[in-house]
């Protein structure tokens, strides 16, 4: 760690004490100068009223000396009461000047010639005069008498005015005001300096210090341990900001640490995952090809293997995928949890064959479809199983059950083991804790997490040494275009099974025996896709294909076998492929329904018992009820579809000349037209386009009956 760069600047505590200090002696010598003002003022004060006494005084002493024109008393008085700062004169009524120094008579005078002093002057007159090199402020006082020379009188009468000098620089003193005043400043100052000192050491310097403190301290902790700096008791809203910043600063940098250890993992991880990744699929490649070469193995071996090896593949996939990005990017699609949880049954089956694993499913859950991604959603439940297996014993047995619970898809998976403690059960769930020996603790937290990814839920209910019961819960979602609800027959028409796996043909043969003899339906079994290609069907007859997609052998696929076929009549593509997205994204572009395999047994069978007269196939639901509505109220048999797809399952069964209308924009695949020209080559003469656009654009359509806008012809 690099250490600390030395600065000059002084620390925030002496610069505090410092301003305090220097405060303090600011404001004493303020006091101090204001005080010598005031005691200044007060000496004039009280020189003034000092010296007016001593004019009263000096007035009475020398009235009786005046009144009687005794000028020697009256000047040893004046004498007496003068010193070389004060200097008193008499002017008497005559205006005969008695003075102790008869230089200042011309200042005298002055005063009575510029009007200062005159015959009422009382008390202080406010003017200054030189004398000497000193400035004097001029005092007057009247003499007052009761008699004179001649005669005594009653009433008082004015004698003549005494005249004071006081020197204007009067010397300065210190009073005991002056000394009162500077103690008590002392006094005070020292007091408030002591006080804003104790105030800025509690709620200042001494939180400023130990958050100086508990910063060091956090510095030298590392930066993937939690330390929190914390509130400062007692201190300043300002320095608990600045402790919250700093914590705030400390999560950040220690999210970022973190952030970049995970980082640096998913690094490692990734290049770990390219490497088996790589290491998995070259293997792969060839025992792929070895696998097209077996052409004895029955089916269900065949798909159990290619699923499995698939299953191997997704894995290396997602190996790559879960680790190239920080955050994993997984494709949701539409998919069928009764058809993925049979193949990762069946393949745990083969991988446990000593271990009883019970499936139980319903016709519902043929039906049940939900939003996940496919290779996560295999791998979570396979996740699941193994956790299962493990917590049993040879004799212990798993059920899996899947039904629908008020809208939504729900899938058990019990087991009769060991069990998970109630104490741990919130730690596995959180992920990095199990109770195996060489268990990661991985598995539940992350069946959880994948779940709600999907908008769905997973619980868990164990006890020990009882067993754990895992219930997966997923919303449902509407059903893919491809997908086979029902097959629909016909009376006298004819099935033809197009498959090369005999345990295919037995299961509808089974499917098929109660309604063949009833409805006059024939059954044809077909084992190679070249003799059902050339076998000679009679133009008229009602047909249902239901095609193999994989033929051992064959270059053919059952796509392309139904390429050839769909034109005779409906197609369903029947395979153990069910899941594979490649297969089904080709079957919707054609129109084609698809049928599991695994699931073959819960496909709903309805025979086509009436025709309607009138035929609507347009994607807009509300326009074909419109439509429906009309027919109903004018007594007219009609039906609509809402696909071409939903139409080529029935359709063929209808009479050749019932009146077809049919949308241009139905399918995103193939136009309206289009369609229509297929059904004519098969016999059908009523067709009309059904469409808002102009009839010149159709013009060539020469199959069409007429162009018709979108309101009810009838």
């Amino acid at each position: 760690m690099d250490k600390p760069i030395k600065t000059k600047s002084q620390s925030i505590t002496n610069l505090i004490r410092r301003s305090v200090v220097i405060s303090g002696t600011s404001v004493f010598i303020i006091v101090f100068l204001i005080s010598l003002y005031f005691n200044y003022k007060n000496v004039q004060s009280e020189v003034s009223k000092n010296f007016i006494k001593i004019l009263e005084t000096v007035a009475k002493l020398v009235a009786p000396s005046l009144a009687i024109s005794d000028t020697g008393q009256t000047l040893q008085t004046l004498a007496w009461a003068s010193d070389d700062n004060q200097y008193l004169a008499v002017i008497s009524n005559d205006s005969n000047v008695l003075l102790k120094d008869y230089s200042l008579a011309n200042s005298i005078n002055s005063l009575f010639k510029e009007g200062v002093v005159t015959a009422n002057c009382k008390q202080i007159i406010l003017k200054k005069i030189e004398f000497k090199g000193k400035a004097y402020r001029v005092f007057c006082e009247p003499i007052i008498g009761k008699h004179t020379l001649f005669r005594v009188v009653n009433k008082p009468i004015k004698l003549g005015i005494i005249i004071g000098l006081d020197s204007y620089h009067t010397p300065l003193f210190y009073t005991s005001y002056f000394i009162t005043l500077i103690l008590i400043s002392f006094i005070t100052i020292f007091l408030t300096i002591f006080w804003i000192r104790m105030i800025f050491n509690n709620k200042l310097i001494r939180p400023l210090l130990i958050l100086k403190e508990k910063i060091s301290i956090v510095s030298q902790t590392p930066v993937d341990k939690t330390v929190n700096i914390g509130l400062i008791k007692q201190a300043p809203e300002e320095i608990n900001e600045i402790q919250a910043a700093v914590d705030n600063l400390l999560h950040k940098l220690r999210d970022e640490f973190e952030q970049r250890i995970k980082y640096d993992k998913k690094a490692a991880l990734y290049e770990l995952a390219t490497q088996i990744a790589h290491d998995i699929r070259s293997p792969l490649a060839a025992f792929r090809e070895y696998l097209k070469s077996i052409v004895n193995l029955p089916e269900n071996e065949r798909v159990l293997i290619r699923k499995a090896t698939q299953r191997i593949e997704d894995i290396a996939n997602n190996l790559l995928t879960q680790h190239k990005n920080s955050i994993p990017t997984t494709t949701l699609t539409i998919e069928q949890p009764a058809e993925l949880m049979a193949e990762v049954i069946a393949e745990k089956r083969a991988q446990f064959r000593r271990h009883e694993i019970n499936y139980h499913s319903n016709q519902d859950s043929y039906c049940d479809f939900a939003l996940v991604n496919q290779s996560l959603f295999k791998q979570t439940v396979s996740n699941l199983i193994d956790n299962a297996i493990e917590a049993v014993d040879l004799e212990g047995k798993i059920e899996i059950i899947q039904e629908n619970e008020s809208g939504k898809i729900k899938i058990i998976i019990k087991d009769n083991g060991c069990g998970i403690a109630k104490e741990l059960l919130p730690k596995i769930l959180i992920g990095g804790v199990t109770n195996k020996k060489q268990g990661s603790g991985i598995g539940l937290s992350s069946a959880k997490r994948n779940l709600e990814n999907w908008q769905g839920d997973l619980i868990v209910d164990s006890t020990i040494n009882v067993g754990t019961t895992v219930t997966l819960y997923l919303p449902v979602c509407p059903p893919p275009s491809w997908v086979t609800s029902s097959i629909y027959l016909a009376s006298d028409s004819i099935i033809i099974i197009i498959d090369d796996d005999c345990s295919i043909h037995n299961l509808w043969k089974q499917r098929f025996a109660n309604i063949l003899q009833q409805n006059n339906i024939q059954l044809l079994n077909f084992h190679e896709p070249e003799i059902a290609l050339t076998y000679h069907f009679e133009k008229d007859q009602k047909l249902i294909f239901l095609v193999d997609y994989e033929f051992i052998g064959y270059e053919l696929n059952g796509i392309d076998l139904i390429k050839r076929l769909m034109s005779k009549g409906p197609c369903y593509l029947v395979t153990s492929h069910y899941s594979e997205h490649a297969i089904s994204e080709k079957a919707e572009k054609l129109g084609i329904k698809i049928i599991s395999k695994n699931f073959a047994s819960y496909v709903n069978i309805k025979i086509v018992t009436q025709s309607p007269q009138y035929i609507l196939i347009d994607d807009s639901k509300l326009l074909c009820e419109t439509w429906e509505l009309t027919a109903k109220f004018k007594q007219l048999s009609f039906e609509y579809f809402l696909s071409i797809a939903e139409a080529r399952l029935k359709i063929f069964f209808y009479p050749k000349n019932t009146f077809i209308y049919i949308d241009s924009n139905v399918d995103k695949y193939i136009k309206g037209e289009e369609f229509a020209k297929l059904l004519a080559e098969v016999g059908f003469k009523n067709l009309f386009l059904c469409t808002g656009e102009s009839k010149e654009k159709f013009a060539h359509c020469e199959w069409l009956k007429a162009v018709i806008d979108k309101n009810p012809p009838f």
